[in-house]
């Protein structure tokens, strides 16, 4: 009984190949993008922090000196914040692109394989419907005409 081969396996390679490439760049980006709101919770934590030590201060009587550098250092923190709030959603964005490329590179690849699949099939039952004709010939009965 011949075996049945595949003309679309080099393209179903390539296509399984180029899915696993996507997913480890997406996997990564989206590490990146964890890291970095991390990060962002980190500098909103200290930006609120200095917030409330400035508050505790001016209750207490603080210098104009003082009170001068911390504005700086809360002017300071804020301009990070914002900076890294522009980079998030800058990464944010590139990380949802990869997430439709890998979407893109999954209905690829199941398109390949369900053309795959109803091949396999149609040889299938191709086979089956030769082995038939040939017992039907053993057995002395005339061919059938099926479907």
């Amino acid at each position: 009984m011949p075996r049945y081969q595949s003309k679309l396996d080099a393209v179903l390679r390539q296509r399984k190949r180029r899915e696993g490439e996507v997913q480890e760049e997406f996997i990564e980006m989206k590490h990146d993008l964890d890291t970095a709101q991390d990060q962002l919770h980190r500098l909103h934590s200290e930006l609120e922090s200095a917030l409330k030590d400035l508050a505790e201060q001016q209750v207490k009587g603080i210098a104009p000196g003082e009170l001068d550098l911390y504005y700086r250092l809360i002017k300071h923190q804020y301009d990070r914040l914002e900076e890294r709030r522009k980079a998030l959603r800058h990464l944010a964005d590139r990380c949802e692109k990869k997430r439709e490329d890998l979407l893109e590179a999954t209905r690829e690849k199941k398109v390949v394989e369900k053309i795959e699949e109803k091949r396999k099939g149609l040889y299938l039952k191709e086979l089956e419907k030769k082995e038939r004709n040939l017992l039907d010939e053993l057995a002395g009965r005339p061919k059938r005409e099926s479907p």
